[in-house]
């Protein structure tokens, strides 16, 4: 932390960050506490409210200071998946016969991408925290958001096939995606019909639709089909 460093621009010494030492050592335990969204919101805070103050700076990454438990209690929302972990192997295990690995990613650091939650041949990639649907006490929680992520990526590994869709337009793409995700999900409900009220909770109300007229017309759409199957 206090090593010297050359520059061109006349500062030949770093600057020690007061909190810095501090946050690794209560990393590990943050990790298990936050989602890393709410790590960057956590670290964020202190940084900006105390970077004159390092006293005050140590103490917040000490987590010693109410200011800091606040804004750690503010931040801990929705399901971790490390909390979670274990059940969701067990709940592969049993209900659905797959052993595949689960590899959480982060949603904090890609704004503009947004990622979903896929598959590939390393594993089953799901978000690192699942807040309750539709806001806080909504009607699926999170850890059920898991199982019907979980559960709707096995049956497309079941029951979908690879399709070729270089010459498909936007909308054609959309519906076939649509369409296809109403049969697996049937096919899922068939076999343990408690997932019915899951995904039927899950599905978004009209808000979702795009402003534009002609795109909204044709979401508009295959929202009533997806409700409809």
């Amino acid at each position: 932390m206090a090593r010297t460093t050359g520059s061109i621009h006349g500062h030949h010494t770093t600057f020690p960050s007061p909190g810095l030492p501090h946050f690794f050592e209560q990393a590990p335990r943050l990790l298990g506490l936050l989602s890393t969204a709410g790590l960057k919101n956590w670290t964020d805070y202190g940084i900006r409210n105390y970077a004159k103050h390092p006293e005050r700076q140590e103490e917040y990454f000490r987590l010693e200071s109410a200011d800091s438990r606040a804004v750690l209690q503010r931040e801990r929302h929705g399901t971790l998946f490390v909390d979670v972990e274990r059940q969701l192997d067990l709940y592969l295990c049993a209900l659905w016969r797959d052993s595949d690995f689960l590899v959480p990613y982060s949603t904090a650091f890609d704004e503009l991408r947004r990622p979903v939650p896929y598959y590939d041949k390393l594993g089953m990639r799901v978000p690192d925290v699942f807040d309750d649907a539709h806001g806080p006490g909504g009607p699926v929680s999170g850890i059920d958001r898991y199982r019907a992520v979980l559960a709707h990526m096995v049956g497309h590994r079941r029951w979908s096939k690879p399709q070729i869709a270089d010459n498909w337009s936007p909308f054609q793409r959309m519906a076939v995606e649509f369409f296809e995700d109403c049969r697996v999900e049937t096919l899922l409900i068939r076999e343990f019909p408690g997932l019915r009220r899951i995904f039927l909770a899950c599905i978004p109300g009209r808000s979702w639709l795009p402003a534009i007229q002609k795109p909204r017309r044709a979401c508009a759409t295959v929202w009533r089909c997806c409700r409809a199957l």
